[in-house]
């Protein structure tokens, strides 16, 4: 399937935002984060 014109290619995070009027900071970089979700997903989800 072709992808449609002016489809978003890259999505970015950003919490910059938050960080400034709130004072909020993550807890986990994202490398972190994201092997331990594939891993929970792995362990519950394996057939």
């Amino acid at each position: 399937v072709d992808d449609r014109k002016g489809h978003d290619v890259k999505y970015l995070l950003d919490c910059t935002k938050i960080q400034r009027e709130l004072g909020w900071k993550p807890q986990t970089e994202i490398d972190e984060g994201l092997s331990k979700t594939v891993k929970w997903y792995a362990e519950r989800f394996e057939s």
